[in-house]
Parts: C-alpha cells; structure tokens; sequence
C-alpha cells in the first residue's frame, strides 16, 4: 500500500496549522506554502480538499488563511487518509468472482486481508492531529513540522 503525496502533504499541513493556530488565528496560504516547500496552487488543491472532507475552514479577506474546522483532537489520521484514498481496503472484491469463492484458502485469504484492513483502520482512527502536535512538541518544543 502506498500513500499519495497529497494525503502526506494534507497530514503535514493540518499538523502545521493546528500547531500555529492555538489561539484560533487563521495561517496564510502563503506562509504554509512556504513552510511545506510546495507551491500556492498545490496547496490550494490540498486545502480544497481538506475543506470538503470538513477539516478545514477558510476565512477570506486582507487577513485570511486557512483554520481547523475541528478541534485537533477530532481529527485523526483515518479521516486525512479517506479524504485523499477513500475508505481504506486491501482487496478488491469487483467482479473478479474471489469474493464468495468456493476454494477454501480463497476465503481464508480473504478473511486475513479483511483483518488487516480493519487494523489498520483502526491504527489510523486512533492517532490524532493533536497528538501528532504533541509528539512534535515532545521532540524539540520550537519544532516546525
């Protein structure tokens, strides 16, 4: 399994606004483009997202930027992973008929794959932004993600 470079990013960026944004204060576009290496029409494509999965709230004007919708402690990783990937699955039961098989270690297969899905959904759904902050912060206090 591999994570696109927008869900890395996205994770990078809620991280980065949550840690600057503590006392409510919106972070410019630009400054965070500049802070993640990535350029301002990237960055928009990554928030726009963001803001539809709900994690994110722009605010315009002459001192806008970008805020959580949520407290960083209601975000977790799953949600940033299913904004970018979709719901999480390891096997794709489409119409290739392996679903439902009738050879025993098919489904067994199956089950296992299933099982590892759920894990790591629920790995996922456990780490959340704020603790990712707090585990930064746990590094170097001055830290910039």
């Amino acid at each position: 399994m591999k994570i696109a470079s927008r869900t890395l990013h996205g994770l990078k960026i809620l991280a980065y606004v949550a840690k600057t944004t503590r006392s409510g204060r919106v972070v410019p576009g630009r400054k965070i483009a500049l802070q993640q290496s990535i350029n301002e029409p990237y960055l928009e494509q990554i928030m726009l997202a963001l803001k539809k999965g709900g994690l994110v709230q722009t605010v315009r004007g002459r001192h806008g930027g970008y805020r959580l919708a949520r407290e960083p402690a209601a975000i977790t990783v799953l949600d940033v992973i299913e904004i970018f990937e979709g719901v999480i699955q390891f096997v794709d039961h489409g119409d290739d008929g392996a679903s439902g098989s009738a050879v025993p270690e098919h489904a067994v297969i199956d089950t296992v794959w299933s099982e590892l899905a759920h894990g790591f959904r629920d790995a996922a759904a456990q780490i959340t932004l704020a603790s990712i902050v707090d585990r930064c912060r746990s590094i170097e206090p001055d830290y910039v993600i």
